[in-house]
């Protein structure tokens, strides 16, 4: 069983690890003084958005040391808030969890004032988030359940978008930050006091279908090369170079991955493969996509960026960018939610956005039919050759399974 315990074993996780799907407990909020806790979480708060602080709750918890208190003084400011973060000593994995379980202590005099979410921060800078919206709750203890569908990339965390952003990857979550927020009801300074308790994890969900895109097990670089196909410039620039091969040397899982082989000679020139459907589908429904890769450290100092693209069959698409993953010598996996921003009003929606240098009109989601990976140079006056590997690209939505699902990956109904 894997175990993410970051403060010490209790009672309760005890009890908890019997639980079916249990992989751990992130967090205990076992404090023995209020230091401790402020010190573990680092309080604050938006210019105007009012005081408050943590401390370590002896009585009202659920189990265990304490529970983490949350004092809010609020201004009446709508949006404005209170941010409690955790930095953890060592990044930790979260590529296998499938959902998560938080207990929380309300205050009925404010919820309908303030609202609370809890963010996760990887080493990318980059973050996904679960917004309640049931807002703090009534004053009493309740569990509140989400699963990696109810997981959102936050766009108040700037840079997914545009030629220089990133996105989360989920094997290395160094922060964990809970908010208060005040809504559009907070029209008057108060004060709510909340608490929270036992951060868990768990393997298995029976909210979330997985299907895959591409497992990468062909045989053959023949194979493989039946379904990716790899697109050259006209003319193609002096130096520039792709290919796409079959390994076994490096894998998530199965037989094989896909090595991605190319070279940068030209500032923003696309380096192309792409792969198609048999029959247009309506992507309405999805949730996210991930995607594994594994990157080349010789090119730590240089600036690649991959954008993982999505097009319909007017040939126009959207993509999100991944880039940290490009550069380091481990596997990498990018949580991408399928928000996309709307190109008429300019909104920072979510990690994905149209391209301008598609065939010109709005994407139409409802008919989907190939998925693009795509590497430019993005500074000037780069040139350099490298390699990365792809494997177990997958999309997840909403949807009941009567078993929890713990394992993800067999290429199913997709592309059957």
């Amino acid at each position: 069983m894997k175990n993410y315990l970051i403060r010490g074993m209790t009672l309760g996780f005890l009890i908890m690890s019997c639980h079916p799907g249990f992989a751990g407990l992130l967090e205990g909020f076992n404090y023995d003084t209020d230091g401790e806790a402020q010190t573990d979480w680092v309080v604050t708060l938006y210019s105007g958005a009012g005081s408050g602080n943590v401390y370590a709750e002896k009585t009202n918890k659920t189990e265990g040391v304490s529970s983490l208190k949350a004092v809010y003084d609020y201004t009446g400011q709508t949006y404005y808030t209170m941010t409690m973060t955790k930095t953890l000593s060592t990044p930790i994995d979260l590529s296998s969890i499938k959902r998560f379980r938080i207990s929380i202590y309300g205050d009925t005099a404010n919820k309908d004032k303030l609202t609370w979410y809890i963010r996760f921060y990887s080493t990318t800078g980059h973050t996904i988030r679960f917004l309640d919206m049931d807002r703090l709750g009534d004053t009493g203890w309740r569990d509140v359940d989400f699963d990696l569908v109810d997981l959102t990339s936050d766009y108040w965390v700037s840079g997914y978008w545009g030629h220089y952003g990133d996105n989360p990857d989920i094997t290395s979550i160094n922060k964990i930050e809970l908010i208060l927020e005040q809504t559009n009801l907070a029209t008057a300074p108060g004060t709510s006091t909340v608490y929270f308790d036992n951060l868990q994890m768990f393997d298995d969900s029976n909210q979330i279908i997985f299907e895959a895109i591409d497992n990468f097990n062909y045989a053959t670089e023949g194979e493989l090369e039946s379904v990716w196909t790899t697109k050259t410039p006209t003319p193609p620039p002096t130096g520039f170079a792709i290919d796409i091969a079959t390994t076994t040397a490096l894998k998530i899982e199965g037989t094989a991955a896909m090595q991605y082989d190319y070279a940068i000679v030209d500032y923003w020139r696309n380096i192309w493969c792409e792969r198609e459907i048999p029959a247009a589908r309506d992507f309405s429904d999805i949730a996210f996509f991930r995607i594994w890769i594994y990157g080349d450290p010789a090119i730590s100092d240089k600036s690649p960026l991959m954008l993982f693209a999505v097009q319909d069959t007017n040939n126009n698409r959207v993509y999100a960018n991944m880039r940290t993953a490009l550069k380091t010598g481990k596997w990498s996996c990018y949580h991408l939610s399928f928000i996309v921003d709307d190109p008429g009003t300019g909104s920072l929606d979510g990690p994905f956005r149209q391209d301008q240098y598609d065939n010109g009109g709005d994407f139409v989601i409802e008919s989907v039919y190939k998925f693009g990976l795509n590497i430019q140079g993005s500074t000037q006056y780069e040139s350099y050759s490298s390699t990365c590997v792809i494997d177990k690209m997958e999309l997840g939505y909403r949807g009941f399974v009567p078993e929890p699902q713990t394992s993800t990956f067999e290429p199913w109904a997709l592309y059957e």
